[in-house]
């Protein structure tokens, strides 16, 4: 036999309730496990707070030969001011993820700096490493996309602005 009983209407859900599962196409549950939880739980990449503008990462070598590392897990923009007295300038880059691309940004002081070295393996559009101005105060900037492990490609993106 069957027994069919009238539940107190609090037991039933409202259409609003209704509303929140329209369209589910899977479990619920699986879709929610691949949440953030509010507590716990591990976020990966830059984070950049709602409402803010993203600014480059700054980097202003020291007197002397200098090796600057590029963290590309900190920013994808770069930016570079040359010492006063001039830097010779090496560059390495760290963290950068498969068909990531990041932005290199170097403006002169008052004395020009140099490129001694670009980090890995760079393969310039044309095939040649560009020099930069030398002009005090002038801005060359560079785009990369790291293509594998240790290789990029290399584009020029302005040069003497």
């Amino acid at each position: 036999t069957i027994t069919i009983a009238s539940l107190a209407v609090a037991t039933y859900p409202s259409l609003t309730e209704l509303a929140y599962v329209k369209g589910v196409t899977s479990a619920i549950q699986t879709q929610l496990g691949t949440m953030l939880l509010k507590a716990g739980g591990t976020m990966t990449g830059k984070i950049i707070k709602a409402g803010t503008t993203e600014v480059g990462k700054t980097y202003t070598p020291a007197t002397g030969a200098q090796t600057v590392a590029l963290d590309c897990v900190v920013n994808n923009v770069h930016v570079v001011s040359g010492h006063a007295d001039g830097t010779a300038i090496t560059f390495t880059v760290a963290n950068a993820t498969s068909s990531q691309p990041f932005i290199v940004s170097i403006l002169q002081g008052a004395v020009v700096s140099t490129i001694t070295g670009w980090f890995a393996t760079c393969r310039w559009s044309g095939g040649t490493a560009p020099t930069l101005t030398a002009v005090a105060g002038k801005r060359d900037t560079f785009g990369f996309i790291r293509t594998a492990a240790d290789q990029y490609d290399a584009f020029i993106i302005g040069q003497n602005c």
